[in-house]
């Protein structure tokens, strides 16, 4: 057997031989934690985080040629990890720049173990020399308005241990142009017609001369040449009139950018009648000296008679007149991109043009080379607020690609990333911006999609519109810690920002960090460390969307203290047990709880004997030869508010005509050797006949629902090991639902066998469920088999018995509730009143005859 830390882990020394030298095959299974391979001798054995020390079984089969098995158990009991001390952490004090310019982030972080650390800065926006130090370089992007942004440190110790801390850097925006950036225009907006081409155009300029690079991508539709400030735009085939965004971004020799955008509106040829349809195909990759054929499209609304013609800026071609003639690439030892030109003449002279870039590589093409991307959604905010872009992006070949975001307005938190953070600039009138998701693959292929943002001016907030947080109950406290929890229940459009405003009273004196970019509906947390036993703490939820802040009602809730110690239970003469226990230091009561059968479960699982501030207790309302079950809380007291620690328990039993302190025996084998035995006891009531009782056997109607109850308790000296349950129900009893096993509801299959692993002694499992009775007519038997290691496996019967016209079943339920039952009914009544008529007929005949036989001896016997 081993004994190890809560996520530590221990090899297994699974050993096996065969006597006859067979071939063998290994399985291990435990009922906790996890193996490194569950078929091999000696496995790594991976222990569970446990809050309290658990011991699980490990069972190792054998099986060899001839399929027989032999099994053998060890046990790994698993330690809650010792409380560990976090780091102490400070972010340093806040911080104000101007747009563009930079400040050390003066973070500090200490530890009361003297453990080394690690440490991880993380910011909303601008962006940082090394995340990875304490004294971080920030530098500010540039703003339009100023903006404020939360730079979080967190130190992380040898024990997986993090505390954090935020520091706040505000950037004032610059008055007038920056100077030093390229100023780009992308010229005017253009109509075309679908099929058709223009040219884009852009200029730039620099106030300082430096010389520039320029960038253009479109959402749709071709470009002659991306990288020139004036290239030709080749307009898709549309069936509708569809309007596309073109964005220019121009970098500097200090990759300083700017960018810029154009719209161009393509109108559908559809029912013009005049003008041929005409498609290039799509871009196409070919390796160096290969060939490809080009997949041309072409056709007429009129069905006019059209000539083609073909033209490629390198390369070669089958035939230059045919819709898809076949490209012969040039050899090249670096990939290139050419240019062919599908150009369609109809009768009446109407020429309509479609260009295909083909790209030729040396030998890396393996089918489709170029990225797949996409900017997200369109979005709508207000001015000075933040939004999270979504963008996604994947590679057909997988190759590693580059992102680049580029917005014609706002600003960026990190726009080589998928998903930054767009800043909306501040406006009095409603505006809508582009912003740009470009990626490139290692190859230098590009693809680009566009979204747009609309800003609308932050004072156009209809009134009684503020977002709404709600502070929620806190969950898993201990002595400790608690998990702090909030929701955001409407937040009207906008992105809101969270934290948790906390401290011992509703006063408050601390804060968690920032938590950005919550939505309507989202439900966030925080775990708060570093508590004192037994105390009270106040809580509430701070929501802030820049420009306004609103909270979440004020949540207490009191820390648990530690628990009663020595808490012993004797029974001291007959009828009568002796509590007695050591109080925990923080607590200002104890409570006790006594149960038969089993331990109780919880506070109202029995009954409450004794709640007050003393260390002993006289239970005197005990019957002889009777287990007695007891549990006792510390209650921790402050403000007013209660809370209960971990409970701890002990066992008594009377027997009647001894009045010194026993001590129960247990039962024995011959040999005095400890053993396990196993009660089980299966029960079921009526819900919807009201009963309240548990019983063995009970009666019940098709559609009733039932209560059932498995109880499974150790009577030996020692516990139970590797408890396996094996329920066979009748299958009239349908829609088995509501599985609670000792209070929490589980989702185990009643129909399989399920493993319970161990059950202590003294405690009980308690499983129960719920079930619909179907349509039945005579006793149903329902079986339960208990099966634990060493252990003579128990079955136990539950009988459910149709509810009979004796037992109070009603006319209706015998005969049915349809008009033909009233009938019947009333036909029953008819009858019996006649028979009621001839048995009365009949008795007064009889009197009639009497009287006539009284007066025919009157004559002769002259009676009188």
């Amino acid at each position: 057997n081993k004994t190890i830390t809560s996520g530590q882990s221990t090899t297994l020394n699974g050993t096996a031989s065969h006597p006859d030298g067979l071939a063998m095959t290994y399985q291990w299974s435990c009922n906790g934690g996890s193996l490194s391979n569950s078929t091999i001798l000696q496995p790594i054995f991976y222990a569970p985080n446990v809050l309290a020390t658990q011991t699980y079984s490990c069972t190792l089969t054998a099986r060899d040629t001839n399929n027989n098995t032999s099994s053998s158990v060890t046990y790994i009991t698993v330690n809650p990890v010792a409380q560990q001390n976090p780091p102490t952490v400070s972010a340093g004090p806040n911080k104000t720049i101007t747009s563009g310019q930079s400040t050390t982030l003066n973070g500090t972080a200490s530890h009361p173990d003297g453990l080394a650390m690690t440490y991880q800065w993380s910011c909303n926006g601008g962006s940082l020399s090394n995340s990875t130090i304490l004294q971080p370089i920030f530098y500010a992007p540039n703003v339009l308005a100023t903006q404020t942004y939360s730079c979080t440190l967190t130190a992380r110790d040898t024990n997986n241990n993090t505390s954090s801390s935020v520091t706040y850097v505000t950037v004032n925006s610059t008055s007038g142009p920056i100077v030093g950036y390229p100023s780009v225009h992308a010229g005017p907006n253009k109509t075309i017609t679908s099929g058709q081409s223009t040219t884009l155009n852009g200029t730039a300029s620099h106030p300082s001369g430096l010389s520039m690079t320029y960038q253009w991508s479109c959402s749709d539709g071709s470009l002659s040449n991306s990288t020139i400030l004036q290239p030709t735009f080749y307009a898709p085939n549309v069936s509708t009139t569809q309007t596309y965004s073109c964005t220019i971004t121009a970098m500097d020799t200090n990759n300083n950018t700017s960018s810029s955008i154009t719209y161009i509106t393509v109108n559908s040829t559809y029912g013009s009648g005049n003008v041929p349809v005409v498609s290039a195909g799509g871009n196409i990759n070919v390796n160096s000296g290969q060939s490809v054929i080009l997949n041309g499209t072409a056709y007429h609304p009129n069905n006019l008679s059209m000539t083609y013609q073909w033209s490629c800026t390198s390369g070669s071609l089958s035939n230059s007149t045919i819709l898809q003639p076949t490209f012969y690439a040039p050899s090249t030892s670096a990939n290139q991109t050419y240019s062919c030109t599908l150009t369609v003449r109809d009768t009446s002279n109407n020429i309509v043009s479609s260009v295909t870039y083909i790209t030729v590589g040396s030998g890396y093409f393996s089918g489709s080379n170029v990225p797949v991307v996409n900017a997200g959604g369109n979005r709508t905010i207000s001015g000075g607020q933040s939004i999270t872009l979504e963008g996604t992006a994947y590679h057909p070949n997988n190759l590693s690609m580059t992102y680049q975001w580029s917005c014609n307005g706002g600003s960026l938190s990190y726009p080589t990333q998928l998903r930054p953070t767009f800043y909306a600039p501040s406006v009095s009138t409603n505006q809508t911006y582009s912003c740009t998701l470009t990626a490139r693959d290692t190859n230098s292929n590009t693809a680009s999609s566009v979204t747009y943002i609309t800003v609308s001016p932050s004072g156009q907030i209809e009134s009684g519109q503020d977002f709404t947080v709600s502070t929620h109950l806190a969950e898993n406290i201990t002595s400790n810690s608690s998990v702090l929890k909030g929701k955001i229940d409407n937040d009207y459009g906008r992105n809101v920002s969270v934290r948790f405003n906390w401290g011992f009273t509703s006063q408050y004196s601390n804060y968690s960090p920032w938590q950005y970019n919550k939505r309507t509906g989202d439900i966030f947390s925080f775990n708060l460390t570093g508590l004192e036993k037994g105390k009270a703490y106040h809580y509430r939820v701070e929501a802030s969307d820049g420009a306004r802040t609103v909270y979440g009602q004020n949540v207490s809730f009191v820390t648990k203290t530690d628990s009663v110690s020595n808490f012993v239970a004797l029974a001291s003469g007959s009828n009568k047990i002796n509590l007695t226990w050591s109080n925990a230091s923080q607590s200002c009561n104890t409570m006790i709880v006594k149960k038969t059968g089993s331990y109780p479960q919880h506070g109202a699982d029995g009954t409450v004997i004794y709640y007050g501030p003393g260390n002993s207790y006289l239970d005197t309302g005990v019957t002889n030869n009777v287990w007695y079950y007891y549990k006792a809380w510390a209650v921790g007291c402050d403000q007013g508010l209660v809370s209960f620690s971990d409970s701890v328990q002990s066992r008594a039993y009377t027997i009647s005509g001894v009045t010194t302190p026993v001590t129960p025996t247990t039962p024995t084998t011959s040999t005095g050797a400890s053993f396990s035995s196993i009660n089980v006891e299966v029960l079921a009531r009526n819900i919807s006949k009201d009963q309240f009782s548990w019983q063995n056997s009970i009666t019940a109607s098709p559609k009733d629902k039932i209560e059932f109850k498995i109880v499974i308790t150790p009577t030996g000296n020692k516990s139970l090991e590797d408890v396996k349950l094996i329920t066979s129900l009748s299958d009239k009893i349908i829609s088995i639902e509501n599985i609670v096993v000792d209070g929490s509801t589980s989702y185990f299959d009643l129909k399989r066998e399920t493993s319970f692993g161990t059950i202590k002694l003294g405690d009980s499992r308690v499983i129960t469920f719920t079930g619909t009775m179907d349509n039945f007519n005579n006793q149903i038997i329902n079986s339960v088999e208990i099966s634990a290691k060493g252990v003579d496996t128990a079955r136990r019967d539950l009988f459910i018995n149709a509810t009979s016209f004796q037992q109070g079943a009603a006319f209706m339920d015998i005969f049915g509730s349809g008009i033909y039952s009233w009938l019947l009914l009333i036909l029953i009544i008819l009858m019996a009143l006649v028979m009621m008529y001839l048995i009365l007929e009949r008795n007064r005949a009889l009197e009639r005859r009497e009287e006539e036989v009284k007066v025919e001896k009157s004559k002769y016997f002259n009676i009188k």
